[in-house]
This record gives C-alpha cells, structure tokens and sequence, in this order.
C-alpha cells in the first residue's frame, strides 16, 4: 500500500461526511490542524463503508486489491489488463479499513481562507 501524501496529514483527521452523486464522490474531513478539507473521487465504482469517523491514514493499494477486482467484474464483461481504477482507503484509529473506495480519479482540495 502506498501512503496519500498531502499539504496537511491525515493523521488524527475527521471524516465529516462524503456525498454521492453520479458516479462521483467528495469526502469532507477535518485535518488534525481544523483545516477543511476535500477529496473528490470521480468515475467511482466501488465503495465500501464501515463507521468512517476518526481516520489515521489515507492510501492506495498497489496492484489489483479484492474489492479492486470485484468492481471490475461488476463493470465490465472482460476485466482489461489496464484500467484507470484505483483502490484508494481511509484507516480509522485501530489501523482498519473504514472507507474504501474505488474510482478513476482521486483530488485533494484544501480549503483556504
């Protein structure tokens, strides 16, 4: 698993929320230091969510994880050698997965001002 690097850490942030629309997803979290953050989550096919609250971390899977694979059969017919999707996932405060999601694109926004 590879680490999301970002201005701020996620470290001791808050998941406040995520909303869906589409196939696009926006996960607002508060960072350690109260900065608002946003992280936009587009052409998304797979997500999995137990009790996102309190995270520890946020990271990608390298390679092709089981939910990576399991939104892929439920895409397409034949899973293609290379695809743009990503297996991207919040850890909660016991080092568990507790939002994972599965989409093309992934961008930070932190919120100035």
């Amino acid at each position: 698993m590879k680490e999301i690097q970002s201005d701020i850490g996620f470290s001791d942030g808050e998941i406040q929320c995520y909303e869906k629309e589409g196939d696009n997803i926006v996960v607002h979290l508060t960072t350690w230091n109260d900065a608002k953050m946003k992280i936009f989550f587009r052409d998304t096919i797979g997500v999995s969510e137990f009790s996102a609250t309190d995270i520890s971390g946020f990271f990608e899977y390298e390679g092709r994880s089981a939910l990576l694979k399991k939104a892929l059969a439920y895409v397409f017919d034949e899973i293609p050698e290379k695809c743009p999707y990503q297996h991207y996932f919040f850890l909660n405060t016991d080092n568990q997965p507790c939002l994972e999601i599965v989409a093309a694109e992934m961008e930070i926004h932190i919120e100035t001002g």
